[in-house]
């Protein structure tokens, strides 16, 4: 192999490991107007907004997730 390959690899390596160590949320809207946050948006549901969390291998991300019903029935 040659040196611009090996180095072009290690590069590669690098950016693929840093991109492995973020987190994204997205909010997702549904047609009555309900609100959730997801990995990714179920069916039926369209995309508000996005967060990307970064962070440490060794940190841990702690997330509680509360829900009601507002409906008023």
């Amino acid at each position: 192999m040659t040196p611009i390959i090996k180095y072009f690899l290690l590069v590669c390596l690098f950016f693929t490991s840093m991109a492995t160590n973020a987190i994204q949320v997205h909010e997702c809207e549904d047609e009555e107007g309900h609100r959730g946050f997801y990995k990714h948006c179920p069916p039926g549901m369209t995309l508000v907004g996005e967060t990307s969390f970064e962070g440490d291998k060794k940190d841990k991300l702690k997330i509680t997730h509360y829900s009601s019903n507002n409906s008023g029935d």
